[in-house]
């Protein structure tokens, strides 16, 4: 009998193939409930039942990228999944050389940020920072909300932010803010800007 791996498709094809005195051998393929999404990984939702299509968007936009690795040259023989507010804290195994290696890290959802420009001027806001105890300038920015396209949410965080609404949106790309420890993806767009008929913020040139 062969216990291997059941996400590792090179351990199960050398089951398949293995012989013992030239007879078939029994093999237990262990695996992970939802393997490839960390939300299915960690609701019991999912314990009875497959996504419907529609789901299966959702989850895949909120974090079913992280764990399905294509490209490491780590072998990852556990995974600890933690739901802590509005993150996940993910804590892997590594296996190299014979050696386990732990590596933590925080899955998030992706977001946009957006630089808004008025009359030949660039508008920045200034909001309070828990994590740095500080007063901070930032251009407007904040998460996609699920079923939500990014020039959606990047329209929605503009005036939810500024007061302004979107005259024109140009794409510019995307980004990994902290790659080493986050998923987190931001999508970056410039906005041409105007003012709602009714706006209550204050403008101040820096």
């Amino acid at each position: 009998m062969l216990t291997v791996d059941g996400h590792d498709i090179t351990d199960i094809r050398k089951a398949l193939l293995y012989r013992h005195d030239n007879k078939p051998v029994a093999v237990i393929a262990q695996t992970k409930r939802g393997y490839g999404s960390v939300t299915i990984m960690t609701d019991n939702t999912w314990f009875h039942r497959a996504p419907t299509e529609e789901e299966l968007i959702k989850l895949k936009k909120g974090s079913g990228r992280l764990l399905n690795r294509k490209n490491s040259p780590y072998k990852v023989i556990n995974s600890e999944v933690h739901n802590i507010g509005r993150v996940t804290v993910v804590k892997d195994t590594f296996l190299i050389d014979g050696t386990e290696y732990p590596y933590t890290y925080i899955i998030n959802r992706d977001s946009v940020c957006i630089i808004p420009i008025i009359d030949d001027q660039v508008i920045v806001i200034e909001q309070y920072r828990h994590t740095l105890d500080k007063w901070m300038l930032e251009f407007p920015a904040g998460g996609i909300d699920d079923s939500e396209s990014s020039e959606a949410a990047a329209k929605r965080e503009l005036e939810e932010e500024t007061g302004y609404i979107s005259k024109e949106l140009i794409y510019m790309g995307e980004y990994y803010m902290n790659q080493g420890i986050s998923s987190a993806k931001c999508e970056l767009f410039l906005q041409n800007v105007q003012k709602k008929e009714k706006n209550n913020w204050k403008r101040r040139n820096l």
